[in-house]
């Protein structure tokens, strides 16, 4: 199975670190726009929110990097956060972990004038005896024309 998830989008808050015992927690919120047209024709946006944490370091460099309204793309998996309330019912709320992440503000990081990438060491492993595949695709636009636009459906 394979539980990987890729957003590009902005921060809605600056991100939060939490030291416990050994280890650190940076939490995040990512706006995710989405447009389309609706029957009438018109172009309706809508925006999803969605929760996110990176551990340890990586967390670290994220938040000196980072701040709120910069765009940024983070690879990930969901990791949803489960709990029990007092009264006992179960509650669940989406979130994912994210173990890369490149910021997309150009000019505007905190350290550099650079954009920043960071590849996080727990990222899921292959399988014993397979070397893990990375895998690069990009897309060339030529005169302005996006690829999928030849596509006839």
């Amino acid at each position: 199975m394979i539980n990987e998830t890729t957003f590009v989008g902005r921060l809605t808050r600056d991100p939060e670190v939490k030291v416990l015992s050994n280890t650190s927690i940076t939490n995040f919120a990512l706006a995710l726009d989405e447009s389309y047209k609706g029957k009438d024709g018109e172009w309706v946006k809508k925006t999803l929110f969605v929760e996110c944490q990176i551990w340890n370091g990586s967390g670290k460099n994220f938040k000196d990097r980072c701040s709120k309204g910069d765009l940024v793309y983070v690879k990930g998996k969901y990791d949803p956060n489960s709990w029990e309330t007092e009264e006992g019912e179960k509650r669940t709320t989406p979130r994912f972990t994210i173990y890369t992440w490149k910021s997309l503000t150009f000019g505007k990081t905190k350290k550099d004038d650079e954009t920043t990438e960071e590849v996080v060491e727990d990222k899921p492993k292959a399988k014993k005896g397979r070397p893990a595949k990375k895998q690069e695709v990009e897309t060339v636009v030529e005169n302005g024309e996006d690829e999928d636009d030849s596509i006839p459906f």
